[in-house]
């Protein structure tokens, strides 16, 4: 049989009413979900297709007023709020209002906020509102979104019915070490398998073995009425012998919530979209489940199931057969490797390397298991930082480790420190790095996280650096973080690689399409900038701004009448700027 204790996910109370509400778009492709884990935030409303193109008519769903209206070119971009007495709906990343919503709005004044008294613009459902555009992203889209009265996010589907007959795809299956002394397929190690697909709507994964307690999670995506579409699931539960043990059903969730998405993130685990894997577990106290924690302990060989549903009933399982096992008869490859398992750091020693121990020198910090002739582990137990990586009878581990708590802050160099408001491990080494058009000042810090249950947010104190900026760092691409001053205090919501340096190029534009019409002649531009970035672009004509400062880093149209000049400005992030001056 199977020990867990049981999980109730709490949603915030969900009202709707019975109206009708129309589609605020004509077509109906949903390509992001409600409730989806993101880097960070949970998404909190539903990505609506516009074919990749900007400039589609968005209605008024039902009848209401607008209760606040916003232009700008940053975060949700041109955004409009349509309110009733049941609920408020948000419309994201707009070309533009239609004129009856522009009234509100300044013709001199870009970037403006307004709440209008809730009489003063009134629509009628089915009415246009706006159109469909990609101000504050990169991909045209509208994000929508329906809030209660107290703001907090409701999934939107529960509007709308739409077309969907695909069943959640479920990819494969994680078991997490619940303690320092589980071992999975015989190993102190986090495990991840593929399913196989019985049907459209079953799959199964081969047994495992498993000695200790141990989580799972399960990744699965739902396409719904887009193949493309990369969708969350609205309702999952976990059953052993039939029993239902822990429910999950999506219906709402809290901005306050959202902030805290990184601790759905696995970034030890090498699995693509890793972020769709379900956790069956309780994350942290108080955190969307209730009560106890989703841990499982076999005694005895058993059938778990996991089921996953859509918002239409479309529904998957996949069948996860556990089978008791104290030692795995296996070979096992030489190897040393360092990494994450049961939210710790371990140090795994296989093959011909489980003869060795570590080097006296980090000794301390490690408890020893052996498991096997060819095969032991060290759990990493004592609180401080190893430096300088060590070794494994001459083999060089080359990660550094860290662990800190709410008292004590890491000193990463003279001039850098880490303070978590709770405890952290993480693997950190320093390397050398080098780019055309950029000027560093340090090197670059890679970090891997050990503990992802991090709530509170990380702060770097970084002294000596005016003038400079900080880079965070993911997958090979710098992104611009903020401007330093000479005492800078940076808050991070999870500690991510970082260098601190300086873009020292201008941005880049090339001509890419040239046409003529109607007495104007149309130039579009593509922009570019590897170091920082594109900050915003704008076009002057004859001193006169007549269009609005806009992110883009992709691509940009310029309109210029008939013997008439225009003046081109691209900035970076960094404050760089290039400008082009352009003749019909």
């Amino acid at each position: 049989m199977v020990r867990i204790l049981l999980v109730i996910l709490i949603t915030a109370s969900v009202t709707l009413h019975s109206e009708e509400a129309k589609f605020p778009l004509d077509e109906s492709i949903v390509t992001g979900s409600f409730g989806e884990f993101r880097w960070n935030h949970l998404h909190a409303g539903i990505d609506l297709s516009t074919g990749g193109v900007e400039g589609k008519p968005v209605y008024a769903p039902i009848d209401g007023w607008v209760s606040y209206i916003k232009r700008d070119f940053t975060g949700y971009g041109n955004t409009l709020f349509l309110e009733n007495e049941n609920n408020i709906y948000v419309f994201a990343h707009l070309q533009k209002f239609s004129e009856k919503s522009s009234i509100l709005l300044s013709e001199n004044k870009f970037r403006q906020t307004i709440y209008p008294s809730s009489g003063k613009v009134k629509f009628k459902k089915g009415e246009l509102i706006a159109y469909s555009g990609s101000s504050g992203t990169s991909n045209p889209h509208l994000h929508f979104e329906v809030r209660s009265k107290i703001n907090n996010p409701i999934n939107p589907l529960t509007l709308f019915k739409i077309e969907d007959k695909e069943h959640p795809f479920i990819y494969g299956v994680l078991f997490e070490c619940a303690s320092d002394t589980t071992l999975i397929n015989g190993k102190h190690d986090n495990v991840y398998i593929q399913a196989t697909k019985v049907n459209d709507s079953i799959f199964k994964i081969k047994p495992v073995n498993v000695s200790g307690p141990f989580y799972v999670s399960v990744k699965v995506i739902d396409k719904a009425n887009s193949l493309t579409a990369k969708l969350f699931v609205y309702e999952a539960s976990l059953q052993s012998n039939e029993k239902t043990l822990l429910t999950f059903t999506l219906d709402s969730i809290s901005f306050e919530l959202s902030r805290k998405s990184p601790l759905f993130f696995r970034g030890d685990v090498a699995v693509k979209n890793a972020n769709y894997l379900f956790a069956f577990k309780k994350p942290f106290e108080n955190f969307l489940y209730h009560s106890a924690s989703g841990l499982l302990s076999p005694d005895t060989d058993t059938l778990i199931t996991t089921f996953f549903k859509d918002f239409n009933g479309n529904s998957s399982r996949c069948d996860i057969p556990i089978v008791m096992s104290k030692e795995n008869k296996k070979n096992y490859d030489s190897f040393v490797k360092m990494k994450k398992a049961n939210n710790k750091i371990v140090l795994l020693m296989s093959g011909s390397y489980a003869k060795y121990s570590v080097s006296d020198k980090v000794k301390k910090y490690f408890t020893e298991y052996n498991v096997a002739e060819r095969y032991k582990y060290f759990v990493y137990e004592r609180w401080g930082v190893t430096d300088n990586g060590f070794s494994v009878d001459g083999l060089t581990v080359e990660d550094n480790i860290a662990h800190i708590d709410n008292t004590i802050p890491i000193k990463l160099s003279d001039s850098i420190t880490i303070i978590s408001g709770n405890e952290l491990s993480f693997l950190f080494n320093r390397e050398k790095k080098t780019k055309n058009g950029m000027d560093y000042s340090t090197d670059l810090f890679r970090f891997k996280l050990c503990d992802q249950y991090l709530v509170s947010p990380v702060k770097l104190i970084l002294t000596g650096y005016k003038g400079l900026s900080l880079y965070t760092y993911a997958n090979g691409v710098q992104t611009f973080h903020k401007s330093l001053d000479d005492i800078d205090t940076v808050r991070m919501d999870y500690l991510k690689s970082f260098i601190i340096g300086k873009d020292i190029k201008k941005p880049k534009h090339s001509r890419i399409r040239k046409k003529t019409f109607n007495g104007y002649t149309f130039v579009t531009y593509s922009l570019y900038d590897a170091e920082s970035g594109i900050d915003w672009n704008f076009v002057a004509d004859s001193n006169e701004l007549y269009n609005e400062p806009n992110i883009s880093t992709g691509k940009v149209k310029i309109r210029i009448e008939k013997n008439k000049s225009a003046c081109f400005v691209i900035k970076d992030k960094e404050g760089n700027r290039d400008t082009l001056f352009l003749n019909q």
